[in-house]
Formats: structure tokens, C-alpha cells, sequence
């Protein structure tokens, strides 16, 4: 395709966008309500991944020892529970090393608290499976010398499904939001089309072909889709990194989160494709259903 036609669609495709006038900011408007809902959604099924992957990453059972546990017992103990089935990784952490944690962790001096070590040594047990987590834990918790056995599987295993269904619902919605989106573009072109029927059946007269009258139309279509998409995305992921700007980054649940960054480029390449294939889908869609009824 010459420069010189590649210049003459785009100025003619303005000069549609330019006459649609208020009609045209309205389609512009309902394209970035439609795109702003998906972006939220796409950011909810983010999170929700994340959520899921952080999950399965890191099963893990916390279990407390007696401070009656020696080194020889200690040895024992973790050769038992490497021994389990599902059992992936044993992290054995000290009291003096649990202290250490809290005292960096807490907002408290505790060296003005307490006077001795309150806190047992531990092993940190991270598993394979949420199936086999109530076994490994019910066997460790028979052993001697274990004071408390802690996990979450149960209560997040409840959690679970609910983001299983927002993932689900979201992914729909974003369907149906993408739907939408296309409808919008393909009455657009429509009502462009029809307000340059004569000038169209001109340019047939003198020996337009198809292709050269469609091109306009296409490029006025993928305009207010990707500006739709742009607007959308500046203010889903303007909003996002305001939310996280203000969570307490000092608190361990900022894990169960994505990243703003992250957010920004994932949101960014989906929403910047959406918007070229949904506005280019939707005038091509248009254009060819269209443009011989006018013409007719």
C-alpha cells in the first residue's frame, strides 16, 4: 500500500471521526465504560491467579517443637518427616532465629519486653498437595516432642472456590463487556456509512474499488476502540496503583496481591489488543455487512 493512500484513509477517516461529532463521542464513551468494566475484571482474574499460583507454591505446615526437643531428637524427626509422602521441603528454624524474625518484624521493641526466648523452634514444612496436607499433619502431630502442628488448608480450601468463581465470572463478563464493545463499533460504521452514501456511490461511480472505500471506515472503527482501550487502561491502572499506594506494605497479605508494575504491563498488552482487534473485528464486521445495502 503507497504512503500517499495510507495518508489519504487516515485523513478521511478523521475527517468521519470529525463529522460523527457528539454521536461519536457517545460511541467513544460507551467503548471506554465497556473496556473500563473489563479492565477491572481482567485485574480481579490477575489477582486471583495470583492468588491461586501463591497458594499451591506454598502449602506448608508449621510445627512447633517442645524445647524439650534435643539435637539427636531434632535429627530424628526431620528424617521422619522427609520421610512422608508430599512432603517437598523442611526448613528448621531455631528459637534464636524465630526471635530475630519477630524483633525485626514487630512493631515493638522486645528487647524492653520480654526478658527470655518465648518463642519454640519450628520446622516449616512445605507439601505437594492440599489432599495429602491432613495426613502429613495428623502423623507429625502423633511424634514426640511436637508441641503444636498449624495450618491454613482447611480455611483456605474454602477460600478457594470463591475465586475460582470470580475468575469464571469474570472471564464471562469479559466476554460479554468485549461483546458489547464490537456492537457499539459495528453500529458506528453503520451510521457512518449511511451518512456518506451519496459520496460513497460517487467514489463507485468513478472507479473506487471496495477495498479503497472500506479502508476509512476500518481505521475510524480501530480509533475509537484502541482510544477506548488507552482511556480504559490509564484509568483501571491509575486506580489500582492509587489502591496500592495506600495498602501497608509492611504487611505480609501485600504477597496476595500483584504487583502495580506487573499489572500495568499485563493490562497494557491484553487491553492494547483488545482494542485493535475489537475495533478492526467490528469495522470489518460493518463494512461488509453495510456498505452494498447503501449502495444498493
Amino acid at each position: 500500500m503507497q504512503l500517499r493512500a495510507i495518508r489519504f484513509f487516515v485523513r478521511e477517516a478523521l475527517l468521519n471521526i470529525k463529522r460523527n461529532g457528539h454521536s461519536g463521542m457517545i460511541m467513544l464513551g460507551q467503548t471506554v465504560v465497556s473496556l473500563l468494566i473489563l479492565s477491572i475484571c481482567l485485574i480481579f482474574i490477575f489477582n486471583a491467579n495470583h492468588l491461586v499460583t501463591n497458594f499451591f507454591n506454598n502449602l506448608e505446615i508449621n510445627v512447633f517443637l517442645d524445647d524439650t526437643v534435643d539435637d539427636v531428637a531434632l535429627t530424628q524427626l526431620q528424617r521422619h518427616v522427609r520421610g512422608l509422602e508430599g512432603v517437598r521441603e523442611v526448613v528448621y528454624i531455631s528459637k534464636a532465629e524465630a526471635y530475630q524474625w519477630m524483633k525485626e518484624n514487630s512493631p515493638f521493641n522486645l528487647d524492653e519486653l520480654v526478658r527470655d526466648n518465648p518463642f519454640p523452634a519450628s520446622m516449616r514444612i512445605k507439601v505437594t498437595s492440599t489432599k495429602l496436607i491432613n495426613s502429613i499433619a495428623d502423623d507429625i502431630s502423633s511424634l514426640s516432642g511436637i508441641e503444636e502442628v498449624n495450618y491454613a488448608a482447611e480455611s483456605l480450601g474454602k477460600i478457594l472456590p470463591v475465586f475460582y468463581f470470580i475468575q469464571v465470572s469474570c472471564f464471562f463478563l469479559s466476554i460479554i463487556l468485549a461483546s458489547m464493545t464490537l456492537f457499539s463499533i459495528v453500529n458506528s460504521i453503520k451510521l457512518a456509512i449511511h451518512a456518506r452514501r451519496q459520496e460513497i456511490r460517487i467514489m463507485r461511480l468513478v472507479g473506487a474499488t471496495d477495498r479503497f472505500i472500506r479502508w476509512p471506515f476500518m481505521i475510524e472503527g480501530m480509533f475509537y476502540s484502541f482510544t477506548g482501550a488507552l482511556i480504559a487502561f490509564v484509568l483501571a491502572s491509575g486506580a489500582y496503583a492509587l489502591i496500592m499506594k495506600y495498602v501497608n506494605i509492611s504487611n505480609p497479605v501485600i504477597n496476595l496481591f500483584v504487583s502495580t508494575s506487573q499489572v500495568m504491563l499485563n493490562l497494557g498488552v491484553l487491553m492494547g489488543i483488545i482494542g485493535i482487534l475489537v475495533g478492526t473485528l467490528g469495522s470489518m464486521i460493518s463494512v461488509d455487512k453495510h456498505l452494498h445495502v447503501q449502495l444498493r
